[in-house]
This record gives structure tokens, C-alpha cells and sequence, in this order.
């Protein structure tokens, strides 16, 4: 599915990012090679796209390394200028003027498309997750 030679450099520089720390899952759990099944069995029975049981929690997946790409160097942007400030390590919130990708609210099957992402670093600044924010539909607001 990731044919033109950009999306291979996207993914390519996002499989070494992601190898930075040993903790880190953005592209077995969210990447563009995930399926929207996979999302689903996750949100639903908590099997993480790679095979390990959990419990259900909203699952989401980027569709295409571009758009993590991007995402991740302005993450890394607004990240430093937070750690330099000196505030607490909290995720980095990405919003964009499209839909970068969609996934599964827990214990769903309704399929939500998103324009944010959520890019979550440890304390030296390597990427631990990165993943679409889907949020809740109008009629799961309280």
C-alpha cells in the first residue's frame, strides 16, 4: 500500500525513530499497516494489532507515514520548547486541516475519522507512542 518513494522514506525514518526506545509502538500499533480490523479487535477485545492480549481501549491507526512524519517533527518542536520552559513531560496534542487517521472507541463498533494526534515522549525526549485521537461522537458527550 505504500508505493510512491516519500511514504517509503516517511516509514522508513518512522521504523528508526520508533526503534530509539524499546518501549516504543507507534508503527505495530497505529501505523498504516495496521487494519481497521485490527483496530477494531482491540477496542473491542483488547488483542493489540501485534497479538498480545490487554484489555479493550480505544484503537486507532494512522493512515499514512506521511502524515506521521510531519506530525512527529512538530511534536518533537513543541515538546523541547515545553521541556526547555521546564514543564512537566505531558503528551504533545498535533492538529491538523485533515483526517490523518480513524479508529474504535472502547467497546465499539462506530468507525471514527480524526484530524489530531497524540504523541507521547519519554523524559529524554525518544518517541514512546504516537496515535490518531478520535474523541467521542455527539451523542457519547454527557
Amino acid at each position: 500500500p505504500f508505493h510512491t518513494p516519500t511514504q517509503r522514506k516517511a516509514l522508513r525514518a518512522m521504523r528508526q525513530i520508533d526503534s530509539n526506545h524499546p518501549r516504543a509502538h507507534t508503527l505495530d500499533r497505529h501505523g498504516p499497516g495496521t487494519t481497521r480490523k485490527q483496530q477494531y479487535r482491540r477496542a473491542n477485545q483488547g488483542l493489540t494489532p501485534e497479538g498480545f492480549p490487554r484489555s479493550p481501549q480505544d484503537a486507532s491507526r494512522w493512515y499514512n507515514g506521511i502524515y506521521m512524519h510531519d506530525a512527529y517533527i512538530a511534536a518533537l518542536k513543541k515538546w523541547k520548547t515545553a521541556h526547555l520552559a521546564g514543564e512537566e513531560n505531558q503528551p504533545v496534542t498535533i492538529t491538523f486541516d485533515r483526517n490523518i487517521g480513524e479508529g474504535y472507541r472502547k467497546n465499539t463498533n462506530e468507525l471514527i475519522k480524526t484530524n489530531k494526534a497524540v504523541f507521547r515522549f519519554n523524559e529524554n525526549g525518544d518517541l514512546i507512542t504516537a496515535y490518531p485521537k478520535i474523541k467521542a461522537t455527539p451523542s457519547n458527550n454527557p
